[in-house]
């Protein structure tokens, strides 16, 4: 066999390792969409759980209001 396969020349390369940092140390864009779409997922959550607290303090004040008179 020829030395010249004995090397990779820039092709696809499987890493196997189980360390985070090495699997995304080089993303590709499918991993940049999955990283874009969790991050506005988890965005939206927050958000969701903001205005949720800010009604029920709108509701407790009123409720207070109404029993104070």
């Amino acid at each position: 066999m020829p030395e010249y396969y004995e090397t990779t020349h820039g092709r696809k390369v499987v890493e196997d390792s189980r360390n985070i940092i090495d699997l995304v140390k080089q993303p590709n864009k499918f991993s940049a969409m999955i990283a874009g779409v969790c991050l506005i997922f988890v965005v939206i959550i927050v958000l969701v759980v903001f205005l949720i607290r800010r009604m029920i303090r709108r509701i407790r004040v009123r409720k207070e209001k109404r029993n104070s008179k």
